[in-house]
């Protein structure tokens, strides 16, 4: 269960994938190819929250898929084929999400979903795309639901590395005594506790404060004052991106500036703001969505540069970041696995061609080399990581991934 400002943990992706060279589309490094799309249209569907108070994150995420979509379609589409991404708001509503999910398959036919980000409703869904034999490719990892789940092909890391992540993230910055703020709306924020705990200390940290907030409070002047007497040194934030800032503002009007551990899909360049005003010293960000920005690690990645020119083109308004990272890289990787599709595509044939996928590394994109065999849920265990440098975020360890242990 992942803490996070978009969502505590378990309710909270990643990875670009460049086409390799198939028929006619984009190459392996991610340079487009001249050609038209000629053959069949390919369907796919895209369910997520985009219209709740924390649906700003997956209106991101949508924006970057429909980018893609765009941008294949400009470039040769899949193998020849172009792509039509029918994506579909479901905001937090079970029911809306169940319906939506069997119209995309039943009536739009849809053979594919592509970068979901609908992590509080997915558990509604699962069964029957497993039923249906549908898979989602990319999209958000980290719910519980989804553990598992063997038509799940992620990019990136799942609940488990995606909790361990963070801890991981604070002892890497010597600030070991961790404080974890959980919201009170969503039962997922109290089930993360326990697994904060241990994993701090798999990592030489210790869990030395926690503390449910509410969510709808314009202050937290007491919660901040409880975990700086604990005392904690960092802080993980699982509740939404405005109680998030909030609760910065509010610790550093107490004098009160410990290391924020945002997992990067809580992430929001307004922290770049608050840097620049002084409120916010300290920040660690692990990423389970490559990084955004340029850095060492992606300078040389043709699927990188890609990924902003077709945010700049097809999606403004639209920036860089976490979610949209999160939509470009799951349409990416459909894209690698249909490299060889023929003149029509089914659901079988997206399933062929992600299974024929075999340490793909998405132009240098994915935090680690991405296999996929039936029969067996893929995890990713690796991630990558940044932090504030002055008033900028910049790569740790000059942009390569950090992985979790197996156990």
């Amino acid at each position: 269960m992942r803490v996070s400002w978009r969502l505590g943990l378990v309710t909270m992706a990643m990875v670009i994938a460049a086409a390799t060279a198939g028929v006619t589309g984009a190459s392996a490094s991610g340079s487009p190819a001249a050609a038209k799309p000629t053959k069949s249209t390919i369907v796919l569907g895209w369910v997520g929250d985009t219209s709740s108070v924390q649906g700003s994150a997956g209106q991101d995420t949508r924006a970057a898929v429909l980018a893609w979509a765009k941008w294949i379609n400009a470039n040769g589409g899949v193998a020849g084929h172009p792509v039509n991404v029918i994506a579909k708001d479901v905001g937090t509503d079970p029911a809306k999400t169940e319906s939506t999910v069997k119209d995309l398959v039943e009536n739009q036919h849809v053979v594919a979903f592509v970068g979901n980000a609908a992590s509080s409703t997915d558990s509604v869904y699962k069964q029957y795309l497993i039923d249906q034999n549908i898979p989602i490719v990319g999209g958000q990892a980290y719910s519980s639901a989804m553990a598992n789940d063997q038509l799940l092909f992620p990019a990136s890391p799942g609940v488990i590395t995606s909790v361990w992540m963070q801890p991981y993230a604070a002892s890497q910055a010597n600030a070991k005594q961790l404080g974890l703020f959980w919201c009170s709306s969503n039962p997922a924020c109290a089930g993360a506790v326990g697994l904060y705990k241990n994993f701090a200390t798999d990592v030489g940290a210790t869990l030395v404060f926690d503390q449910k907030i509410d969510d709808t409070a314009s202050d937290y002047t007491a919660n901040c004052l409880a975990a700086k007497s604990a005392p904690a040194n960092s802080i993980a934030v699982a509740a939404g991106a405005s109680q998030g800032t909030r609760i910065i503002q509010s610790c550093a009007r107490q004098g009160y500036n410990p290391l924020y551990v945002v997992p990067a899909s809580a992430y929001q360049d307004v922290l770049l703001k608050l840097a620049k005003a002084g409120t916010l010293k300290h920040l660690s960000v692990p990423s389970d969505t490559f990084l955004w920005f340029p850095n060492p690690g992606n300078k040389s990645s043709t699927s990188f540069k890609n990924y902003l020119a077709a945010l700049k083109q097809y999606a403004k308004g639209t920036a860089p970041g976490p979610p949209s990272a999160l939509g470009w890289i799951s349409g990416q990787l459909f894209a690698a696995a249909g490299k060889n599709f023929g003149d029509t595509v089914t659901n079988e044939d997206v399933l062929t061609g992600l299974y024929a996928l075999n340490g793909e590394t998405l132009d240098g994109l994915a935090p680690q080399p991405l296999t996929y065999t039936k029969g067996k849920f893929t995890t990713v265990s690796c991630f990558f990581m940044a932090a504030l440098k002055g008033t900028k975020l910049e790569a740790v360890d000059g942009g390569k991934p950090a992985c979790k242990p197996a156990s």
